[in-house]
């Protein structure tokens, strides 16, 4: 355990703070606003430390969905208020994203060089991926240059 030393005025704060927690808790009444506030606002630490000593309840933690490639990328084409031909265009790159990082992979784990990695990948692509696998006009059956740039510019920021 790791002791600090603060100021007498913020221990006295937290002491009645703590001895208004435990009237509250002893009386079987509900902290006021002033000191409900006080407690949300407390970091997790401290917040687990007055749970421990049985003066505040436990801190609801939220399940939250996991955002998956596929995920994002309906959501994006939900939310979009572009022409359909440019979401058409959307729509090739967010098909080489989910191709590359596949469906079910989380938007948190991917890292700067997952990102690379798949940017490698689109250029050295020569089958293409989603619905629509047009001929390439290549002699290599790669994209073009501009082509790579442009589904880069739309993976990494498509408004």
């Amino acid at each position: 355990m790791y002791v600090v030393a603060v100021p007498k005025k913020t221990a006295d704060v937290w002491l009645n703070r703590i001895e208004q927690l435990s009237a509250c808790r002893i009386a079987g009444v509900a902290p006021g606003t002033d000191l409900a506030a006080w407690v949300g606002s407390l970091p997790k630490m401290s917040h687990e430390k007055l749970v421990h000593a049985g003066l505040v309840e436990a801190r609801e933690v939220a399940e939250r969905e996991a955002v998956t490639v596929v995920r994002l990328t309906a959501a994006f084409v939900e939310r979009s208020h572009a022409k359909p031909i440019t979401i058409r265009g959307f729509q090739q790159t967010l098909d080489s994203l989910v191709a590359f990082f596949g469906a079910d992979q989380t938007i948190e784990s991917i890292t700067a060089e997952n990102a690379d990695a798949g940017r490698v990948w689109v250029v050295k692509d020569k089958e293409g991926s989603g619905r629509r696998k047009k001929k390439r006009t290549t002699e290599d059956n790669r994209l073009s240059p501009p082509t790579v740039a442009k589904r880069v510019s739309v993976a990494s920021d498509p408004c």
